[in-house]
């Protein structure tokens, strides 16, 4: 949504249609999952998105920020747990020994794209040094 929709939104004095806004071009699937939110009730929707990843370990060191990653990965379905050893993914900075270790930046595509991408592109290795980010929302 850019300011001048949220302008819009403020002359028509509501919110106005979502569709309108949506950024289709750059997140494709936005659509998609704005209609399925839309065709299901309010209090039945729920994404299914990372249901079949398996247990999901997200480290203390991890940009965003752990809450971030782990608040997204519930609401798209994952079962995220607070124990390493039960975990199938570890998602962090760095890569952990004895899980298959990936990127956050895996999490954030999965989302964008609405499917579970393969991991070959995301998988950690011990030689990996994360970008730091400037942005103000990490």
């Amino acid at each position: 949504m850019l300011d001048s929709d949220v302008l819009r939104s403020l002359e028509a004095e509501k919110w106005l249609a979502e569709d309108d806004f949506e950024l289709t071009q750059d997140f494709p699937q936005a659509k998609v999952a704005r209609q399925a939110r839309e065709e299901a009730a309010p209090s039945e929707y729920r994404s299914v998105l990372f249901e079949k990843a398996g247990p999901i370990f997200v480290s203390h060191v991890c940009t965003p920020p752990r809450s971030q990653l782990i608040t997204l990965l519930r609401l798209s379905g994952a079962k995220v747990t607070d124990s390493v050893h039960r975990a199938y993914l570890y998602i962090g900075d760095e890569s952990h020994a004895d899980k298959t270790s990936v990127k956050p930046l895996w999490v954030l595509d999965c989302i964008s794209h609405q499917e579970l991408l393969p991991l070959d592109d995301y998988i950690l290795s011990d030689s990996y040094k994360p970008k730091t980010s400037k942005s103000p929302e990490f």
